[in-house]
């Protein structure tokens, strides 16, 4: 989940396009789990049937929170105008950001043992101790800059009420590269609402 605000300015080039651009600060929260956590912990069950010894940890969630300066610049086509001012438009652009804020909680398990193999009537699995951790880390404002690694495309519906402009965005983000200092990818989907000021 996401939730962003700011600020953007829309000029026109053509009687039918526009280019929009801006700051918005961007804030995201979500988790990603290992999809091969079970061949991960079947590859540490061989091993401690074979090794005497066994320290091996795999992670099974990580989460991920990042506040950010996003600034994303949009070319607009009106594709149809209403007879009541509604307007609908279609856009497509590239979006950059500067991190204020990035977090990364890493949960999993470890698998710890000493003992001696090749016996045929032990259970390798049953001699390691199995505990939980978590590691968290942070990085710091202004250490991380994804520049243009973000295609933003955009489906706008804009109306006049009180002869200001009213307009609703259903948009979705792809990345084009790898995100954040994590060097990890991700997009996002959502609705914006937008209020015209002047």
């Amino acid at each position: 989940m996401g939730l962003s605000a700011g600020a953007l300015r829309q000029w026109s080039v053509l009687p039918r396009i526009s280019i929009v651009a801006g700051g918005l600060l961007n804030y995201n929260q979500f988790r990603l789990q290992n999809d091969e956590l079970n061949e991960q912990i079947a590859g540490i069950i061989q091993l401690s049937g074979t090794a005497g010894n066994v320290d091996e940890s795999v992670e099974y969630e990580t989460s991920y929170a990042q506040l950010a300066l996003e600034v994303p610049v949009q070319s607009f086509y009106e594709v149809y105008r209403g007879r009541r001012n509604g307007k609908f438009s279609v856009g497509a652009g590239l979006a950059s950001r500067l991190y204020m804020l990035e977090s990364e909680k890493s949960e999993g398990v470890r698998y710890q043992g000493d003992f001696t193999s090749g016996s045929d009537n032990v259970d390798p699995e049953n001699q390691v101790q199995i505990s939980e951790f978590s590691a968290s880390s942070q990085t710091g404002p202004f250490q991380q800059l994804d520049t243009a690694r973000l295609l933003y495309v955009s489906f706008v519906y804009e109306t006049q009420t009180l002869g200001r402009p009213i307009s609703v965005e259903l948009y979705t983000k792809h990345p084009l590269g790898n995100l954040t200092s994590s060097e990890i990818q991700f997009g996002t989907t959502g609705l914006t609402f937008r209020y015209g000021i002047w």
